[in-house]
């Protein structure tokens, strides 16, 4: 996990950076609380925030990339629903078409991933 120098909270699976989001302004990373699923970071003026980082997404997508799809269906039971549209995508750039086609929500990425 790391925050470059144009605000982007990103972390790195193998060798790939996937964003987590975009940040206003430079912040430094104070830490992750397991129980809550969020990492907490602080800026120069001391303002403290948090985003939401489920670590059973980081595994499912770490499952992915080392080719380990039975693996990765062990954790995609923890993950959300709202959470499966932005993994959707993920399964569609990394060549899993056929896993993103089965559980993303949008009817138009549904679509466009059968054709």
């Amino acid at each position: 996990m790391f925050v470059n120098n144009k605000g982007i909270i990103s972390y790195l699976i193998g060798n790939k950076i996937l964003k987590l989001t975009n940040t206003d302004k430079k912040y430094f990373i104070l830490g992750y609380d397991g129980k809550q699923n969020r990492i907490y970071l602080i800026d120069k003026s001391l303002n403290v925030v948090s985003y939401s980082l489920l670590l059973s997404l980081i595994n499912y997508q770490s499952a992915i990339l080392n080719d380990d799809i039975h693996g990765a269906q062990a954790y995609f039971k923890d993950i959300p629903v709202a959470f499966h549209s932005k993994l959707a995508k993920f399964l569609e750039a990394n060549n899993q078409k056929e896993l993103a086609f089965e559980i993303t929500p949008d009817k138009d990425h549904k679509f466009d991933l059968a054709l």
